[in-house]
């Protein structure tokens, strides 16, 4: 059987870094990964080997070499050809990891078959008496001597016939030619022998169904294992240290693990396998002993409500699902079953539902007051639907403000997110968890991480030097995951990720935001931002999509404010004095100050949309329309006195 490695572009582990592009990244994980397949690991029997494409003098005979692209840029051609010369075999299509997985194991079993034919035939030969015997002519007697001359003799032609055979040979030249004409056809069709199919491989990333014990480890168990083998390894080396991992007992138990599989044994399988990650997770301890944090968001939009979302929900269990007022309003509406479901995981603490508005507005271009209304109404939606409301304040556009702090606080939120995932700018701490502090000196709990996508393989693959480079200023390290909700919209090596957090956290617990702040509370670090800090791209993004008034309807929104404002001051002292209509209830004397504010506030979203549907049109129209809504405001106040 020939021995497999796994040829990477480094001349070593600690020289190997997976800062690369999403592809070359993809490639080396599944390079890495394939070798764990069960059935590989059957017919190998050891883990995977590394070769360092950067450091290579020995030249490998009989061997099967997983060759990246990134390692096809660095590795010799001489020494590529000298290898295939010594029956070494290259895979270098690590695009896919089910074709790889069924490239490889097809050489595998081809091997095995060859190996168990020659053993056959070797069985067979020592079986029968046909064998000759090692005597010489002297011990077998004069009689088998002589008859032994006399075959040599026979098989030797003599002089006089090789003359013959001469001039047969020229007088017949057609016969020569018969031969050739005959074997000709056989190189055709040894030409056209087609390929043997590549065999199906499945499973690789989710659970196998034809599994029906929950202890069983499964394929995807395996392919977990052998991708955080790698990223474990490169994490240890770029903390300056070395490798505290024994590769023959990590080999030995992973073999372990099916045996026990084919014996049918689910405890002990099961038991086996946490063996191994324990094993691992055990020679991190020397560089890392600190736990880490996992963050899993789930983006829902208003216009983006999957109906997979449902079986998702199902099977969550430590799910960050951001969704804004609308989006929980939609869901009721229109999605029973996905709604029900959405509160059951709630009641039971497996989803965290962070968010906090309605819809998201540019919250730096607002009062404070508008601030407040804002997130007011949406939380009104939230309990109407939800019996609740979010923990944890989040927004996916840009919105971030000094203010924000002091706000969140009162309206009981009982943390944040201090990032987005729009465009714009705002400071980004060291330190995972921070207590933000505002312009008031009111301090909110926040997570301060730029978030990784899921979709890509280079977060997965780099997710090691990032938390190597956090590990030891970093009181609470760990990593942030966003993707949107649905079918493919992650990663299979996040996939994998989620799927080793399921045995032991060897990169940190796979978390809700609300349970890390329970269990850090006291390790956050005390930040203040100035406003100059955060810098919007509102201006830009209107510009941009051709919108029609992108600063004076800001100029327009104030001084209707400013108006509206003063309209609820003097509501509020003629309820003091008596002169409304209802004295005897405050809260109705003044709502018709309040109505007019929220429809100031409703109308900025109806107001942008309008806007970009008529952004091209004429700059004539767009004054009237201005003109009108002047003219609106100001004999508003005159009709109501």
């Amino acid at each position: 059987m020939r021995e497999v490695f796994v040829v990477l572009p480094s001349q070593g582990m600690e020289s190997l870094s997976l800062t690369l592009p999403a592809e070359e990244c993809h490639e080396i994980l599944t390079a890495w990964s394939c070798v764990y397949h069960p059935e590989i690991l059957r017919l190998t029997g050891k883990t995977a080997s590394p070769m360092y494409g950067l450091y290579i003098y020995d030249e490998p005979e009989n061997s099967i070499l997983i060759v990246p692209s990134p390692t096809l840029d660095v590795l010799d051609q001489y020494w590529m050809e000298r290898a295939e010369e010594r029956n070494c075999v290259f895979l270098k299509d690590c695009s896919s990891l089910e074709k790889l997985t069924a490239e490889l194991l097809q050489v595998l079993r081809e091997d095995a078959e060859l190996d168990a034919e020659k053993a056959k035939a070797e069985k067979e030969a020592e079986n029968t008496g046909d064998m000759v015997p090692l005597e010489s002519s002297q011990d077998a007697g004069p009689e088998r001597a002589d008859t032994a001359e006399g075959s040599e003799r026979a098989e030797t032609p003599s002089a006089s016939e090789r003359e013959e055979n001469t001039e047969r040979s020229e007088a017949a030249p057609a016969e020569v030619s018969a031969p050739a004409e005959v074997s000709a056809p056989a190189e055709v069709c040894g030409s056209e022998k087609e390929e043997k199919p590549l065999p199906v491989i499945e499973y690789l990333f989710t659970e196998d169904e034809r599994i029906t014990d929950p202890e069983m480890p499964q394929t995807c168990d395996f392919m977990a294992l052998g991708m955080m083998h790698l990223l474990s390894e490169i994490m240890a080396h770029k903390l300056q240290y070395m490798s505290y991992l024994d590769s023959f007992s990590f080999s030995s138990s992973v073999l372990d693990v099916l045996k026990a599989c084919d014996e049918g044994d689910p405890a002990k399988a099961k038991r086996e396998m946490q063996n191994v990650w324990d094993q691992l997770v055990q020679s991190r301890q020397y560089y890392a002993p600190q736990d880490g944090y996992l963050f899993d968001m789930t983006l829902l939009d208003r216009s983006y409500l999957p109906e997979t979302f449902t079986e998702e929900l199902k099977k969550a269990s430590a799910m960050n699902l951001h969704a804004d007022g609308a989006v929980i309003e939609k869901m009721a509406a229109e999605f029973p079953e996905m709604f029900e479901e959405l509160k059951k995981k709630l009641a039971s603490s497996e989803v965290c539902l962070v968010g906090g508005e309605e819809t998201e507005t540019e919250f730096p271009l607002l009062t404070q007051e508008g601030i407040l209304r804002r997130l007011q109404s949406g939380l009104e939606v939230y309990r109407k639907h939800l019996g609740r409301t979010p923990e944890i304040y989040a927004r996916r556009r840009f919105g971030l403000t000094p203010v924000l702090p002091g706000i969140l606080k009162r309206l009981g939120f009982s943390g944040a997110l201090h990032f987005t995932l729009d465009d714009g700018k705002f400071p980004v701490s060291e330190q995972s968890r921070i207590a933000w502090k505002g312009m008031d000196a009111q301090v909110v709990e926040a997570f301060s991480k730029i978030p990784l996508d899921a979709r890509n393989a280079d977060s997965v693959a780099g997710l090691p030097e990032t938390l190597a480079s956090s590990v030891n200023i970093d009181n609470a390290f760990g990593a942030i995951f966003t993707h949107w909700a649905g079918e493919g919209m992650t990663s299979c090596w996040y996939e994998l990720l989620k799927r080793s957090s399921r045995w032991i956290p060897l990169f940190g617990d796979l978390v809700t935001f609300s349970t890390c702040l329970e269990s850090t509370r006291y390790s956050s670090a005390d930040e203040r931002y100035g406003a100059e800090r955060y810098v919007s791209p509102y201006l830009q993004q209107m510009v941009s999509q051709k919108e029609a008034d992108p600063i004076s309807r800001w100029t327009r929104y104030h001084q209707l404010r400013v108006r509206l404002e003063a309209l609820c001051s003097l509501e509020s002292l003629a309820v003091w004095f008596g002169a409304g209509k209802k004295g005897k209830d405050p809260e109705s004397s003044v709502s018709v100050g309040e109505t007019l504010l929220d429809q100031l506030e409703n109308s900025l979203r109806e107001r942008r949309h309008s806007s970009r549907r008529h952004g091209r049109k004429c700059c004539g129209r767009n004054e009237k329309r201005r003109s009108r809504s002047r003219r609106s405001f100001r004999t508003g106040p005159a009709k109501m006195r």
